[in-house]
């Protein structure tokens, strides 16, 4: 038995060689465990009969990519039928020089469970924490109303006291925004540029304010969840003209492309830029890499971004320099209709 068999056989990860059609062509012991069914009858099937309908077209998708030669693998989080019910796993799918696939299968339902029960914290502490805030806030005004009649000393702490809790009141409402992104599932066919459009007139005053000139070329339909879209271009644009350089006109150029398998957005700007090192870090809620005194802002509008792409399957990514402007990559998946 040579290596590549002892380990196919033994490791405790599904591992399966599939052919060009996605039929299994062999299972290890552990993937058919996985899926709760006899190797026998795994290999009477294809791994899209394996695969949640709702994460389909993404794996054909995927699927198409590798047989063209557009990527050498790909991963996938997706739901795996098991029997009655559907389980969590981390799919990934190599192509082999004979024009085979191998598929690895890693059991994530646990990992789910944990992000989902962090969800549910957080919108539940947000939620509850609305309270005594909303008590702080009411005290706080009604003292800001009397501060001309109180010493300099407590007006100063008065502001602070107002300041603090209205910076509070935007992270939670950013919390809850950030929570709730993945138990939105109202997927419809939806214009990128109708949702660019309308980001646009909710930040009307602060575009006409800054004097941005904001230019869109190509346009896409995806399957998506319009509200999120709409957030997503108003955080990267606010983004954009709150990091403008000083004393010029933010320049915002939107570019889309679409093919069979994807769909590409890109927003450049021509701003401050971002250090190399501080790349990764710009998608970390509650992460600023700027002080707060210098540019206004909780930390949560980027990674609200990260989020709503994660959720639409796709990837975002950014490339920047100091003084040279910033430009926001997104890729997605064609999910179909």
């Amino acid at each position: 038995m040579s290596d590549f068999e002892t380990i196919f056989k033994y490791t405790g990860t599904g591992l399966a060689v599939l052919d060009e059609d996605g039929t299994f062509l062999s299972v290890n012991p552990a993937l058919a465990q996985f899926l709760l069914l006899p190797e026998k009858e795994l290999l009477e099937k294809t791994l899209m009969e394996v695969i949640h309908n709702d994460d389909l077209n993404i794996l054909v998708n995927k699927f198409k990519e590798l047989a063209v030669g557009n990527t050498s693998s790909f991963i996938l989080e997706s739901r795996f039928r098991a029997n009655d019910h559907y389980t969590w796993g981390l799919l990934t799918l190599i192509k082999t020089d004979d024009e085979n696939y191998i598929a690895e299968v890693q059991d994530i339902t646990r990992v789910r469970a944990i992000q989902e029960e962090l969800r549910n914290f957080a919108y539940a502490a947000s939620h509850d924490l609305r309270e005594p805030l909303r008590i702080i806030n009411g005290y706080a005004y009604m003292l800001q109303s009397a501060m001309q009649a109180l010493p300099p000393t407590f007006r100063h702490y008065v502001g602070n006291m107002v300041e603090a809790a209205t910076r509070m009141s935007e992270m939670i409402d950013g919390l809850l925004a950030y929570s709730r992104v993945n138990q939105e599932l109202d997927y419809t066919r939806i214009s990128i540029v109708g949702s660019l459009r309308q980001a646009k007139k909710n930040l009307k005053n602060k575009i006409d304010a800054s004097g941005a000139i904001i230019k869109c070329k190509g346009k896409a339909h995806i399957k998506g969840i319009k509200g999120q879209w709409i957030q997503l271009f108003q955080n990267l644009l606010d983004n954009a003209i709150k990091y403008s350089k000083e004393g010029e006109k933010p320049l915002i150029s939107i570019k889309i492309v679409a093919s069979d398998t994807y769909v590409k957005v890109t927003l450049s700007d021509k701003g401050i830029g971002i250090d190399e090192k501080n790349h990764k870090k710009m998608f970390k809620i509650f992460k600023q890499l700027h002080p707060k005194e210098t540019y206004v802002g909780r930390g949560i509008g980027l990674a609200l971004v990260r989020q709503i792409v994660d959720h639409h399957h796709g990837k975002v990514w950014i490339e920047s320099e100091v003084g040279e402007g910033t430009t926001f990559h997104i890729s997605l998946p064609v999910l179909g209709e």
